[in-house]
């Protein structure tokens, strides 16, 4: 199972929205997990405001700022199960995903403002 420290694993305090936006986000990758049912590497959970900057300072609103995301390592075979056979699982989590990325899944527990299960960044 993914653990807290794995979406945390600087140790950043988090105010009460991350902490709910975490928890909310633990439980459902763990849904994607369990199902899924092969070892996840998270490569990016929750981000101070100099982590955004660093990794991608093109998206000043990122979801993982406010606790919300995470970045699971894939070499393609999770991003296809997640638009096949598991895609009613990532519907029940009530996760998102980024469209079109390269070596990583990114889930939100917060839907896009396209409101689509899979969105274009």
């Amino acid at each position: 199972m993914i653990t807290a420290k794995e979406l945390n694993p600087h140790g950043y305090k988090l105010d009460k929205e991350q902490q709910d936006n975490q928890d909310k986000l633990l439980k459902a990758i763990n849904i994607i997990r369990t199902a899924w049912g092969k070892p996840m590497t998270v490569t990016s959970g929750v981000r101070s405001a100099e982590d955004q900057k660093r990794i991608n300072p093109s998206a000043p609103k990122s979801k993982h700022l406010i606790g919300a995301a995470v970045d699971i390592a894939d070499n393609g075979d999770l991003y296809k199960w997640l638009q096949g056979d598991g895609a009613k699982t990532l519907e029940e989590a009530g996760l998102y995903c980024e469209l079109d990325t390269k070596g990583w899944v990114h889930f939100q527990c917060i839907p896009p403002g396209s409101k689509k299960r899979w969105f274009k960044a």
